[in-house]
This record gives C-alpha cells, sequence and structure tokens, in this order.
C-alpha cells in the first residue's frame, strides 16, 4: 500500500513502493527467465532419422539429410517413406540466395 507523507505546509503526498518490490514486476521477471530458458534450453534435432531403405546400396551411409526414393524416415512418432520427388524454382524470401545443398 502506498505511503502518504504531509509536509509544514499541510500537503499529503503519496510515497509509492519502488518497481522492485512490485508483485507484477516480479511475475515478469519469472516469465522472462521461463522464455529465455526455453530458448537456450536445447537444441533438438527434429529431422528425421533413417529408418530402412529400398536401395541396396553397399556404400556405408553417410550422415547427410539427403534421403533416396524408398527411404523411410522417422520423424518424432511419425514415419515417412519418400514416393516422389518434384524440383521447383520457388524460393522462401528469408532462405538463402545460393544455398549449399540445391542442385
Amino acid at each position: 500500500m502506498a505511503k502518504k507523507i504531509k509536509d509544514e505546509s499541510g500537503n499529503t503526498y503519496v510515497q509509492k513502493k519502488p518497481v522492485y518490490k512490485r508483485v507484477w514486476f516480479w511475475i515478469l521477471v519469472v516469465l522472462v527467465l521461463i522464455v529465455g530458458g526455453s530458448a537456450l534450453g536445447g537444441n533438438k534435432d527434429n529431422g528425421g532419422k533413417k529408418v530402412s531403405s529400398t536401395s541396396t546400396s553397399s556404400k556405408k551411409e553417410s550422415s547427410s539429410k539427403l534421403y533416396k526414393l524408398g527411404d523411410t524416415v522417422k520423424v518424432g512418432d511419425v514415419t515417412y517413406t519418400l514416393n516422389s520427388v518434384e524440383k521447383t524454382d520457388e524460393r522462401n524470401q528469408f532462405d538463402d540466395t545460393k544455398p549449399a545443398n540445391v542442385i
């Protein structure tokens, strides 16, 4: 609660609490810490993991993110099978102008 102060001339003033002693300030601080912690919390790679492949290749598989037709990939709890591929010239305005992995 605000503290009332009277000066010698009889005027009444209200002395407010400092910002760091207010409840809303500490709620805001906790929320900022939670959001910042979750943003820095972990770099969870959810890009997928190859489960099986229909192509017969004797070469050792590389850890690249390029998959071939017939590959089965698990992303999170969902499994996908690559059936077809389409090439497009469409680009996202926020992507690099010359990405490294585009053929």
